[in-house]
């Protein structure tokens, strides 16, 4: 069984994090973190001993996990960036999110296979909002110190992880299509844990930083 272990010590890292500054983060749109943190410990604790299992699977708390994971960082971005032009582009692939995770499960007629293309969909568009910020904070960096902002890290943790997804869940399916899947069983654990720690690790250095007082993303 692969180890998992690393994932778990950078979430409650992270959580720990957020609440040891939650004084910091409370009036400011990071608080959500905290309740987010909470939810994903949970599920992700509960999943290591069997808590969710229906029907030897418990893909079904995964995939409400990145329904409210994937809302989770568009409603971030939409909160960092101030711009018309930029919180309308997010309710566009927020909305071609939905399509596709909704597609997907329509084809699996069930909720307890992991909705793979969904999030896909939903990490490719989260690599995209990442690729939005640091193209303004790269113009604009006379601006601000981008090592001490939070939004920075985050959305370093987040490029890491949503594009480490897209590629992974890529090599996913075709490992499945040409039925050597334990094959590469292995090195997807590898990255699945570098990916995650790289995520939280972030998350866990962006809440010792104060949150920019105006945006203009």
């Amino acid at each position: 069984m692969p180890n998992t272990l690393p994932i778990h010590v950078s979430e409650f890292l992270a959580l720990m994090s957020g609440l040891i500054n939650y004084s910091n983060l409370k009036k400011t749109i990071l608080w959500w973190f905290v309740p987010m943190l909470i939810f994903t410990n949970i599920v992700e604790l509960g999943s290591l001993f069997h808590l969710f299992n229906y029907k030897n699977s418990n893909h079904w708390i995964y995939n409400i996990q990145i329904l409210i994971e994937l809302n989770f960082y568009f409603f971030l971005f939409f909160n960092f960036f101030q711009t018309q032009k930029n919180k309308k582009n997010i309710k566009w692939l927020l909305a071609i999110t939905y399509a596709v995770i909704i597609v997907n499960l329509i084809l699996q007629r069930t909720l307890n296979v992991f909705a793979t293309y969904g999030y896909m969909a939903g990490n490719t568009c989260i690599s995209y909002l990442c690729l939005v910020y640091f193209k303004h904070a790269i113009n604009n960096l006379y601006e601000v110190k981008l090592i001490k902002n939070p939004y920075f890290w985050i959305t370093t943790g987040l490029l890491f992880y949503s594009l480490g997804n897209v590629i992974l869940y890529t090599f996913f399916q075709y490992f499945l299509a040409i039925h050597n899947f334990s094959s590469f069983i292995y090195p997807l654990s590898f990255f699945l844990n570098l990916i995650n720690t790289i995520l939280y690790t972030c998350f866990t250095i962006s809440f010792f930083f104060k949150v920019p007082l105006q945006n203009t993303l």
